[in-house]
């Protein structure tokens, strides 16, 4: 059956319900007729003038015709089956039950179709979702594998960095009245001490490193390097003449054949050397200053304004700085991590004015008890805030006897 058929059938059977007339052109009567007649319509059909009853009869005619329609129940006496006549309903005929069984497979089929595709689509999506979720996985594992590697030598770096560091015990042989206060930012710090004695003079130092982190552990220990052998080995004494030949020597350890090109990373330092027969301590510094504490004032010793290691300029010369020494002098070494620290009720550097201050007003208690404060008051200050730089600070009492051949 074609579709214009079925259509025609359809446009039929809702005229014989409404009982509404028309007229349609069309090529071929013949089929509309049979249609009609199968299901009980009841329509006039006329051409070249004339008029005739149509009821279970087809015609065919191959010139193009024109339908004029109207439904009635029964025309000339004749009694025609409706589509609502008692003896035969529409709703329970055959014909309609074979569509009703045509229908419900169709549906039925096109459900099944889209549902098929709908779960078509739905697997591929979970497929690939399953895709991406496995290589998700792969890739955690190899960065969980590679920051377990990573963190491992790390942590090895740390025990090779504090086992060149010297020890409490060591430090305090030297220095008996004096405190170590390290707090590094990450596991190895780019913040260290050094110390050691020869020919009953003590040699120590507080070094800032560019950075912090891996690149200033690194840094550090080629600082450990070159200042061991400078005082021990090439047995210089002056403070100033150690920053020079320390300066050269992480230039020249940086510097890359004839281009000459150097690493832009240094240290800031304060090295001091303390004699504590003649009661006298020789102070140069890169940057970073020595406090010295006397008779309840603060006295500042400047430095140099210019880093170690960085080979700006060839003739630059630090400044060698001596000072006598009275018992009760405490002096005060640092790195910038302390006064850099943002915290507080405003979220601010904790500056340099307000370290003095507090040095001033803890100078007068033992050593052991100003470390204890100085760390309480960065807690505080820090509050819930990131540390941002490592933090150096040695507190010393020179003058209370040590044993100074200690090597």
């Amino acid at each position: 059956m074609k579709l214009r058929s079925v259509i025609m059938l359809l446009f039929l059977w809702a005229v014989s319900m409404s009982g509404v007339s028309g007229q349609i052109p069309v090529k071929q009567v013949k089929h509309y007729f049979n249609l009609a007649t199968l299901s009980g319509f009841h329509f006039m059909v006329s051409y070249s003038g004339h008029c005739k009853e149509v009821c279970r009869a087809g015609y065919f005619n191959p010139i193009p015709v024109t339908i004029r329609y109207k439904s009635f129940p029964a025309v000339a006496g004749t009694k025609f089956r409706s589509l609502f006549s008692g003896n035969r309903n529409f709703w329970t005929a055959p014909f309609s039950q074979l569509l009703y069984l045509f229908i419900i497979l169709v549906l039925t089929v096109l459900i099944i179709r889209y549902r098929t595709k709908s779960l078509r689509h739905t697997n591929q999506i979970l497929r690939e979702k399953e895709k991406i979720a496995e290589e998700v996985r792969r890739q955690r594992d190899q960065l969980s594998l590679a920051h377990k590697n990573l963190t491992d030598s790390i942590r090895y770096a740390q025990k090779i960095q504090q086992a060149l560091l010297p020890s409490d015990y060591y430090f305090q042989r030297l220095l008996p009245e004096s405190f170590i206060l390290f707090l590094p930012k990450d596991m190895v710090s780019g913040d260290f001490y050094w110390i050691t004695g020869r020919e009953g003079r003590i040699f120590f130092t507080v070094a800032d490193c560019t950075g912090h982190g891996v690149p200033g552990a690194f840094m550090s220990m080629i600082g450990f390097e070159i200042l061991d052998k400078i005082i021990n080995d090439q047995k210089v004494d002056k403070p100033a003449e150690i920053l020079n030949i320390l300066n050269q020597g992480i230039a020249a350890t940086f510097s890359r054949g004839e281009e000459n090109i150097l690493l832009k990373d240094g240290m800031d330092l304060a090295f001091c050397a303390l004699d504590r027969e003649n009661r006298l301590l020789e102070f140069a510094g890169a940057f970073n200053p020595l406090y010295l504490i006397r008779d309840n004032n603060l006295i500042e010793y400047k430095a140099d304004r210019f880093s170690v290691g960085l080979g700006e300029e060839e003739n630059q010369r630090f400044t060698n700085h001596k000072l006598s020494l009275i018992s009760g002098d405490k002096i005060y070494m640092f790195s910038d991590g302390y006064a850099d620290q943002f915290g507080g009720p405003q979220g601010k550097k904790f500056m340099y004015r307000r370290f003095r201050h507090l040095l001033l007003s803890i100078h007068h208690l033992p050593l052991d008890q100003q470390k204890t404060i100085i760390y309480d008051t960065f807690l505080a200050w820090k509050g819930d805030l990131e540390q941002v730089d490592d933090i150096l600070i040695i507190g010393v009492e020179p003058l209370v006897a040590g044993n100074n051949s200690v090597q």
